[in-house]
């Protein structure tokens, strides 16, 4: 039975470092920096969010698209590797571009060039992890990749420094540094799965089956997206709320942070393992449920100590979910049209998803703090139920079984 060496399990993931320290640096600390730089105080946030819907908008025509091609690639240097490495490399003058921006426009401009570049990477990359891997040996693979998107909060450190001293270029420099250290090894398949050829109807039909997935991954898509939505009302907001009901502080929420990233990386290399074995939905379940306990318990006390305990239960309960969902993916997408069926996945659930801070936020200035997190605790607990009535580990037709 094929196997896979267990230093490739780092190296498969390992680009997925340099992509969460750049994504981690310059959407909530960079860019709201600069955007302050070039625009009224008064008219920050509605600047600041529209670059962001900007950058969202490229991210969810670029990804899927990336997909598709890098699916269609037959090139003798992989059929990943190159849109990988193009994306990286088109990265760098975009930073440079940020890094000089004068006004909003350019950074405007800088932001949504480096989303194009940043998505033409991360569509192929979607594809290695069931390119390479043995289907015995997915979870594990994508516990690792869950901890390599967790490591960046050691890498924020000195660039949240940099950024509060206004030296932003050489913040810049540190997320340039990342990406291309960890594109110096990139994993790849060679073997030739689909037609190179493709045509323009091709590439709008992939844009559309962005909204229309095959049936057989309709429960999984209508479970997950109530999750991602559910999470965006409430807890995914839970440090600002947390600071203007409780006046909680930024070393307060510090500590907070490091205990769930802490303990989602301890437990899930031992979780990532037994995955495969124990099934996803189980896995996906029981995360589902923990978090409803974390939840309730943040809604009848948020003193700091039941804070902190709330995020050790978070960190306990993304360990079980995220190489759940990731390993499933792998398993049950199409293996012709895989990169183009994750970032597919990737595109549609954040849709659905992206109202959902605005209603949080609508809630919380309505009705307080209680509000959003008794809405995503409701819709969590009715997740539950979704994800065991509609869910199944396997769904994929024998006929596109690899």
């Amino acid at each position: 039975m094929h196997t896979t060496r267990r230093y490739n399990y780092v190296t498969i993931n390992f680009l997925w470092l340099g992509i969460n320290v750049a994504s981690g640096s310059i959407t909530p600390l960079i860019l709201p920096y600069m955007v302050a730089l070039f625009v009224q105080p008064e008219l920050k946030n509605t600047y600041l969010a529209q670059a962001r819907v900007a950058g969202l908008a490229v991210a969810m025509l670029v990804q899927p698209l990336a997909g598709l091609l890098s699916d269609r690639n037959t090139s003798r240097w992989g059929r990943r590797r190159p849109f990988i490495a193009a994306g990286v490399a088109l990265d760098m003058p975009f930073l440079l571009m940020m890094a000089l921006a004068s006004d909003y426009s350019s950074l405007l401009l800088a932001g949504v060039l480096l989303q194009f570049a940043s998505n033409v990477a991360h569509g192929a990359l979607q594809g290695l992890i069931p390119d390479l891997v043995p289907e015995q040996e997915r979870g594990r693979v994508s516990g690792v990749k869950s901890i390599m998107e967790l490591l960046p909060g050691i890498a924020l450190i000195p660039v949240a420094k940099l950024v509060d001293r206004g030296h932003v270029a050489a913040a810049l420099g540190i997320v340039a540094a990342s990406l291309l250290v960890t594109t110096l090894r990139i994993g790849e398949t060679r073997g030739r799965t689909a037609s190179a050829s493709f045509t323009l109807s091709q590439v709008w039909g992939s844009l559309l089956d962005t909204f229309r997935p095959p049936r057989y991954l309709w429960g999984f898509y209508v479970a997950m997206s109530v999750d991602l939505f559910a999470f965006s009302v409430g807890w995914r907001l839970i440090n600002g709320l947390l600071t203007e009901a409780f006046s909680f502080t930024p070393g307060m929420l510090g500590l907070m942070t490091a205990v769930n990233a802490g303990t989602m990386a301890l437990f899930q290399v031992v979780l990532g393992r037994y995955v495969d074995r124990v099934g996803y939905v189980k896995y996906l379940a029981i995360s589902q449920a923990l978090s409803c306990i974390l939840l309730a318990s943040l809604l009848i006390n948020q003193s700091f100590p039941v804070a902190m305990a709330a995020n050790v239960l978070m960190g306990f309960s993304a360990a079980f979910w995220a190489p759940a969902e990731q390993a499933w993916i792998a398993q049950n997408v199409d293996p012709v049209e895989r990169a183009k069926s994750i970032g597919g996945y990737a595109t549609f659930r954040g849709l659905v998803a992206l109202p959902g801070p605005l209603i949080g936020g609508i809630l919380y200035d309505e009705y307080g703090y209680h509000m959003p997190m008794l809405v995503n605790l409701v819709l969590a607990a009715i997740d539950v139920g979704l994800i065991v009535f509609l869910v199944r580990d396997r769904v994929r037709p024998e006929e596109t079984i690899d």
